[in-house]
């Protein structure tokens, strides 16, 4: 049978529709939140990267629908109307799926570039005649044209192509809380068949250049104040180049002063991009200030279902029940406890954007510099030889932020590259170089505190000066050092390092060695040997010169990380340890234990390029002890940072690992750190309230700008969300303490909360959204 209406709706992991009337409900996880938007009969699909339409739909004997699935119809219907954007004439708007008729006689012109108000009492049918502009509600009679397309021949499957031309920012949002701002903006525009990578880079960079937000890329919805996501709600609506903005109430839950700037914004794309803005709104002090066209609205009420609790329950037995069990406790997930990992990259590398010019300053040496020769890339020069060419994104703070989290990193360590080491210098050199390069680190980890995570450098060749910038550093915040494979050819194994590595398990600083001054450098610099034979070699060198010393028998709580996935060091230990059983008298004369005990005693990254080699990794060590690494941002890393091991087919607790859990425990992040990287998308509380009490009875009112911590305070009072100190007490419970069921119980007898956003099911009726509470 034809259906009239479909609305998808994300609660489940099932390929199952269910009838309402003329509608099917869809709970198929594929179809995210814009199908409702981006057309009835169309979805998009990010399993497979594809769009689809729902061609026929069966009933089972079990009244579950079987679906079809076919692409997209090409052809949209197209009406010319010159520079005249919107035209209504005495039309009638209907919503689904009782077809109540809510406005009739509307009568519209918009011209392009116009801005104009609508206007109207709440119920009035201000939302609903947009929802008609955009294809959301049908036009029963008269006609309508939006942008070139007539809004009663287009076909449901070809809505999308109408609503490339529009921008639309709804009231509550209607933000992803799943996934970062970036995420958020492409996945619209792969929805509405953008598919360029770079057409959607520039496109996002654009949009939150305009709207100011450039810099909020990586955060979590939760993560934004009200007016911040209207901000990025308004980007999206930009992401298109609409000609025409439907804004249903933008201001409607913001602060005086932050829907000021939502309209001085709105008003800056209207005369700069000639792009016109038809917007609902109640805020008539914003109308006097900013005075433009009005439009009012006068719609008559709509018609009530008549249906009690006992009827409705006996009419729709199944969709009840599916909506329920939707929502149960391993699908339910609200905009304030979704939980999922936050990817933390354990090896990258950073440069101060301006170095000095040690050569000249110390009168010997090739130390290096950059030559800034153009905008956006840098010459790392040995002296007067060309070492390296890099980007940018060698030293900006921001463009590594923009690169990384579009692989959902959320923390970078960052560390110097080891070319900077100066363990050639003068032991006070040394000190010097590394104290430039450590408060340039220091800085940008105090900058963006929930973005990076500092290694130190320390100057090796001299024990004495490297505890003295070791014990310095830990005052400054940093986690561990970064040092090389060998000091100036000395192996790690020499007795006048073992006093630094002593202050590192004193201090409880983590180690991470790295490959540098590559063996044999001379003898094969043809085919880039040194980078892809020595540097394993070099990596395995450190560490059977740790091992074999003693460092790590003896320091058994110092935490040390071998880069490069440990280099040859896991995939050549069979080898390493029959030498150590068949010659004792030359490996076995510092440490009588043999090197396989010592797997599982350190860490490694997890830059290996390869799935097989990773898995053999694993079965040695295990997840716990591998991080995620990439070496960004250089080439030879892994720059779709930890995207083969998404791909491996690991257990979720397994990538956890990998991802989180072994870079918590080899740094020994503290507990409130590891929640705020862990617990990506659980709101952070950033405030510090005062002491608050109220008797009851009382009414209590909270004020305060957008992003003061308003909300965050209600979530807390609601425990929705933990304190990190402090108590909340309810009727002499401590509200804080309680976890689970335990919550739930109170929560439902002793507390109610009307949310900001309202969070209702949208395809079901108000009946049964209020049912599902008890």
């Amino acid at each position: 049978p034809k259906f009239k209406y479909v609305h998808y709706y994300r609660h489940g992991s099932s390929s199952s529709l269910f009838q309402y009337g003329n509608s099917l409900f869809f709970s198929g996880w594929i179809c995210g939140l814009y199908s409702r938007y981006y057309g009835y009969n169309s979805g998009y699909c990010e399993a497979s990267n594809a769009s689809f339409t729902i061609a026929s739909a069966q009933p089972s004997d079990a009244g579950v629908f079987r679906v079809l699935v076919k692409g997209i119809a090409p052809c949209p219907d197209v009406y010319s109307t010159n520079d005249t954007l919107v035209v209504t004439t005495l039309a009638a708007i209907t919503t689904p799926p009782t077809a109540f008729q809510v406005l009739r006689e509307v009568n519209l012109k918009l011209k392009e570039g116009e801005f104009a108000y609508l206007i109207g009492k709440t119920g009035s049918g201000k939302s609903t005649l947009l929802k008609s502009l955009y294809g959301a509600l049908p036009i029963l009679s008269g006609d309508a044209q939006v942008a070139g397309f007539d809004l009663k021949k287009i076909k449901t499957s070809n809505l999308y192509t109408l609503r490339r031309s529009l921008g639309i920012v709804f009231q509550d949002f209607q933000l992803l809380t799943d996934r970062s701002v970036i995420k958020n903006l492409e996945f619209v525009l792969r929805a509405t068949g953008i598919t360029n990578k770079a057409d959607i880079s520039m496109r996002i960079s654009n949009v939150l250049t305009l709207v100011n937000m450039n810099d909020k890329g990586y955060k979590m919805p939760h993560q934004l104040s009200g007016g911040e996501q209207q901000r990025i709600v308004i980007a999206r609506a930009l992401l298109n180049r609409p000609k025409l903005i439907l804004a249903d109430e933008p201001t409607g839950n913001l602060d005086p002063d932050t829907s000021d700037e939502i309209m001085k914004l709105l008003i800056h794309i209207n005369k700069n991009h000639n792009t016109a803005i038809l917007m609902a709104t109640h805020n008539y002090q914003l109308i006097e200030k900013y005075p433009f066209r009005l439009i009012k609205v006068s719609g008559g009420d709509a018609a009530k279902l008549g249906l009690d609790a006992v009827s409705l329950r006996a009419k729709f037995p199944k969709l009840i029940y599916a909506a329920l069990t939707g929502f149960g406790e391993d699908d339910h997930r609200t905009a304030f406890d979704v939980v999922l990992q936050a990817e933390t990259d354990s090896h990258t590398h950073i440069i101060p954007e301006n170095l000095p010019k040690w050569t000249e300053k110390f009168g010997y040496g090739n130390f290096i510099h950059l030559d800034h020769y153009r905008s956006g890339y840098a010459r790392m020069m040995q002296g007067d030889k060309f070492f390296r060419e890099i980007k940018s994104n060698c030293w900006d703070a921001g463009m590594r932020i923009k690169e990384y989290t579009e692989y959902q990193t959320q923390v970078q360590v960052v560390c110097t590259i080891p070319v900077l080491f100066g363990y050639h210098a003068q032991p006070k050199h040394g000190l010097e170089i590394s104290e430039y390069l450590n408060d340039d680190i220091a800085e940008l980890v105090t900058k963006y505190p929930k973005n990076y995570i500092g290694l130190a450098t320390i100057p090796m060749q001299d024990p004495e000066l490297a505890i003295q910038e070791l014990e310095r550093c830990k005052k400054l915040g940093f986690k561990g050092i970064q040092i090389g494979s060998n000091i100036n050819d000395k192996n790690l194994s020499e007795d006048e390092f073992f006093p630094i590595f002593q202050a590192c398990e004193r201090l409880d600083m983590a180690v991470m060695v790295h490959p540098w001054n590559m063996m044999g450098k001379g003898q094969m610099d043809k085919y880039w040997l040194p980078w892809l034979v020595a540097m394993p070699a070099e990596t395995t060198r450190a560490a059977c010169s740790m091992i074999f010393s003693g460092v790590l028998e003896k320091l058994p709580s110092l935490r040390v990380l071998f880069s490069h996935a440990g280099g040859a060091f896991i995939f050549t230990l069979g080898r390493i340890e029959h030498g150590f059983n068949c010659r004792p008298d030359l490996v076995a004369i510092d440490n009588p234990v043999p090197p396989s005990h010592y797997l599982g005693k350190f860490w490694v990254d997890s830059i290996t390029h390869d799935a097989d080699a990773l898995r053999y990794i694993i079965s040695k060590v295990g997840t716990k002890k591998i991080c995620l690494g990439s070496d960004y941002p250089f080439p030879l890393g892994d720059l779709e940072i930890g995207k083969f091991i998404t791909e491996m087919g690991l257990g979720e607790s397994e990538v956890e690992d990998i991802f989180q859990n072994s870079i918590v425990d080899w740094l020994n992040l503290d507990l409130n750190f590891t929640k705020d990287l862990k617990f990506e998308y659980t709101p952070q509380v950033k405030f510090s309230f005062p002491d608050i009490e109220c008797a009851a009875g009382d009414s209590l009112v909270i004020t305060g700008e957008s992003g003061s911590g308003k909300t965050t305070l209600l979530h807390l009072l609601g425990g929705l969300i933990k304190p990190k100190s402090g108590k909340v007490i309810l009727n002499e419970t401590e509200v804080n303490v309680l976890d689970g069921s335990s919550l739930d119980k109170f929560r439902g007898k002793h507390i109610s909360i009307i949310f900001q956003k309202m969070h209702f099911i949208s395809s079901i009726s108000v009946l049964e959204n209020i049912l599902l509470a008890q």
